[in-house]
């Protein structure tokens, strides 16, 4: 079973490292904008049971953006 810890869209929570902040939730901007994605942000326990967006791997900063 996936936990929160082993997906992409988690990464550690600058406080608490038993949290991670998931960023799955993205919304495309109209081309207009000076931004073209927003991300929500949640917090989750690192040992939660994985979503149906789990995605294997690590997401570095840069991929956030």
């Amino acid at each position: 079973m996936a936990i929160c810890e082993e997906c992409k869209w988690v990464m550690v929570h600058q406080t608490n490292p038993m949290k991670g902040i998931c960023t799955n939730v993205r919304t495309k901007l109209a081309d207009t904008q000076a931004n073209q994605m927003a991300i929500q942000k949640k917090v989750v326990n690192m040992d939660d049971k994985a979503c149906d967006k789990f995605e294997a791997g690590k997401m570095g900063f840069r991929d956030m953006v």
